[in-house]
């Protein structure tokens, strides 16, 4: 469980980055209600997640990543996740979710939500999961202030679900 706030920041205000493309997450992240501040790097902060991620919000995020199905929390959605946020900005190639990349079968997303500041050169990047494949989303939302660039917005919490979303 998470004590207290975190900021990525070091005394010489430089991002610390320890996100790890090969991390598969398969505990319990409880962030108490409180916040992780400053996180910057190319992937999301749990790159793969097969456990439970709760009661976090990620403030002044900016993941600049290169990979297809990208998210700032979480890339990859095999498990559950509630009451999350992040706010900030994101940059990437395409398939990008302000959230999560990709919410797998029997995943779920609940009770959270995503608040841009500027997303800059995405191509399809939905509010909360930019694919939702027979996973479950509900009472999520979205919304962003600045595009940049040339971006594709759905505004909508996924851009694409090739099965029923329950």
């Amino acid at each position: 469980m998470q004590t207290s706030n975190i900021d990525f920041l070091d005394s010489n205000g430089n991002s610390l980055n320890i996100s790890n493309n090969n991390y598969r997450f398969s505990g319990t992240y409880d962030g108490n209600g409180l916040s992780i501040k400053n996180y910057s790097g190319a992937n999301a902060l749990f790159p793969e997640n097969w456990g439970i991620i709760k009661n976090v919000g990620l403030v002044n995020v900016n993941v600049q990543s290169d990979s297809i199905e990208a998210g700032p929390l979480v890339g990859v959605n095999v498990g559950y996740i509630t009451s999350c946020y992040a706010a900030g900005a994101i940059a990437g190639k395409y398939y990008v979710g302000g959230l999560v990349g990709h919410n797998y079968a029997n995943a779920t997303v609940q009770s959270c939500y995503f608040a841009a500041a500027m997303m800059n050169n995405i191509d399809r990047f939905a509010g909360i999961a930019a694919v939702n494949e027979k996973g479950s989303l509900i009472d999520v939302f979205s919304a962003v202030t600045s595009i940049q660039g040339e971006t594709d917005y759905y505004p909508a919490a996924i851009l694409y679900a090739p099965y029923t979303i329950r």
